[in-house]
């Protein structure tokens, strides 16, 4: 091992376990000073923020250093580049506040994303202060959680795109108000989870949310559950079949309130909604997924029972295998699975391994964005030598590895690792089968065949959503080297392959390879796929995958009378 990998290693063993993650702030302690001297001395935000990183890397670059204290610095100093950047004017005790809190700041640091409108952000985190600085004291978890998803307007597909934004608007409302409220509910007792103890990254999933003020009342009147009994109020909305067998699949009606949708019931979309929305009144993070099983598409709910432990399928298998769940993470709203998100109730996150590792991987990446990738590569290790299960940590080896030009045996080697290292979590590991495929195909084309192959093999059963993006490659290579002829009889023998699970297929390939189609404008050859998607999967004018296939006919006539034009 070497000298400097191994001095890095060694803060980790010297640092303290009780000290590291604790409430109270190091950089104070270490300067023998209160907040408010901390504040005073810093007005010039840029210049603290540059001071603090640099003393971060100085103290984790310490041979013996606090590992504890390194981390502080680094995401303090990067919590006032923000605050600097945004041209939010925090006042003095909110700045305090932060400067008293280590571990809030160290939260907030590191949940904020390069998706997050950051002048939007911290601008909320003023107005709720000042509106109430003992409210924000108490609850600052929760107005960060607000600020993070309230900075950037949602997106009118969200919670679910069957209903129309005249009839529910996608507007989550005032952010202040939306902070009174939800501690109004928790002191009043309405409360299922007692909010101040959760998470920034789980409250985001309470305060996205679109009931009002009316659909409140409601529940708290008339909506009568506790969290083991919350399942329930999915299967309270009767389904309506009615509308299925007329495929009417968006709301009918002018009003989407919880109440007129308890009276007049709905679809899985509805009963998703309503479960999720009167979670969210209890105090309950919830959200919809919505996914494709094996004879049809649904939604269902995930929700909070306890800090850590989530229940992902609240109407999930009410009518068939449902593999994989999608929603829209709300401080992004890019995209999100329910197998990522699974890692919300991973315990090994708790851990310490797990939390040096990612102190270690956030050096790695502060180290990589300097461009000085030698020591990026040894933080990099050292984190994995923590824990190996953190995807960032790899990436940064990998970063460092193809820019210090280490040669494609070890960039090779780091990716076979990531894969073996992610074997429990096949998301994560299919991303690094990937990226090794394109490492070796154009050498190798045989290994890059074997690594696909095993992972089909590995997640047909379990997880088919995984095996078809591996699987269509191939047919998407055809398109690519306009290899038409053999198109059709290469993806009927994919298609069938999956065939016993229609929906997936229908959103695992045949969408994706018309989509390809199209991208390579090669528009002319979806008729062909579309007539075969119909025959091997034999659906029938009735079902779900036949009325997905007849409305993605009508989209694809659509690009065509516009490609005419």
């Amino acid at each position: 091992m070497p000298n400097a990998l191994k001095a890095i290693l060694s803060i980790a063993a010297c640092a303290c376990c009780a000290g590291l993650f604790g409430q109270q702030s190091k950089i104070l302690s270490e300067e023998k000073i209160s907040a408010a001297e901390f504040v005073e001395r810093n007005r010039d935000l840029k210049k603290a923020a540059e001071s603090l990183v640099n003393s971060a890397v100085a103290e984790y670059e310490s041979r013996g250093g606090d590992l504890g204290l390194a981390e502080e610095k680094l995401w303090y100093g990067k919590f006032l580049a923000r605050l600097d950047e945004s041209g939010a004017k925090f006042p003095d005790p909110l700045l305090e506040l932060f400067a008293s809190d280590a571990e809030l700041t160290v939260e907030f640091a590191r949940t904020l994303s390069e998706s997050d409108n950051i002048p939007a952000a911290f601008k909320i985190l003023r107005d709720i202060y000042a509106d109430s600085p003992a409210d924000f004291a108490e609850f600052s978890r929760l107005a960060c959680a607000i600020a993070i998803v309230f900075d950037t307007p949602a997106p009118k597909s969200w919670p679910h795109s069957q209903v129309s934004p005249k009839i529910l608007k996608r507007d989550m409302g005032d952010p202040v108000k939306a902070f009174r409220t939800h501690i109004d509910s928790r002191r009043r007792g309405k409360f299922l989870l007692k909010t101040e103890k959760l998470q920034i990254e789980e409250l985001k999933y309470l305060v996205a949310s679109l009931a009002d003020d009316a659909d409140r009342d409601w529940v708290f009147k008339n909506a009568t559950f506790t969290i083991n009994t919350l399942p329930k109020l999915y299967s309270s909305v009767e389904y309506n079949r009615g509308r299925i067998n007329a495929k009417q699949f968006d709301w009918p009606g002018t009003d989407y309130s919880l109440r007129s949708i308890k009276k007049s019931g709905g679809i899985c979309v509805d009963q998703a909604y309503y479960a999720a929305e009167a979670a969210k009144i209890r105090g309950l993070p919830a959200f919809i997924f919505s996914g494709a099983g094996s004879d049809g598409f649904h939604a269902w709910v995930a929700y909070m029972q306890k800090s850590g432990k989530w229940n992902f399928d609240v109407g999930r298998y009410e009518g068939a295998k449902f593999v994989t769940g999608r929603t829209l993470d709300p401080q992004t709203w890019k995209p999100a699975s329910d197998h990522a998100l699974n890692s919300m109730r991973e315990a090994f996150r708790e851990s310490q391994k797990y939390r040096t590792n990612l102190i270690h991987a956030a050096f790695a990446k502060l180290y990589a964005d300097s461009g000085d990738f030698a020591k990026s590569e040894k933080a990099a290790r050292a984190a994995i030598a923590s824990d190996p299960r953190n995807a960032e940590a790899w990436d940064a080896l990998i970063l460092a590895l193809e820019k210090s030009k280490a040669g494609r045996k070890a960039e090779i080697d780091a990716h076979q690792s990531a894969v073996k290292a992610f074997g429990r979590y096949p998301d994560v590991e299919a991303q690094y089968r990937f990226r090794l495929i394109k490492l070796v195909e154009g050498e190798d084309p045989a290994l890059a065949r074997r690594i696909s192959a095993q992972m089909i093999s590995k997640t047909k059963t379990q997880r088919p959503d995984i095996a078809m993006e591996f699987a269509r490659k191939s047919v998407e290579k055809d398109i690519e080297s306009d290899n038409l002829d053999k198109l059709d009889s290469n993806y009927k023998t994919l298609l069938g392959m999956f065939k016993g699970n229609a929906a997936i297929a229908v959103n695992g390939i045949t969408i994706p390879v018309l989509n390809k189609l199209i991208k390579e404008d090669k528009i002319q050859k979806c008729d062909a796929i579309i007539k075969a998607t119909r025959q091997v999967l034999k659906t029938k004018s009735d079902s779900n995958v036949g009325a997905a296939l007849d409305s993605i006919e009508s989209q694809l006539e659509a690009i065509k009378s516009r490609l005419q034009k």
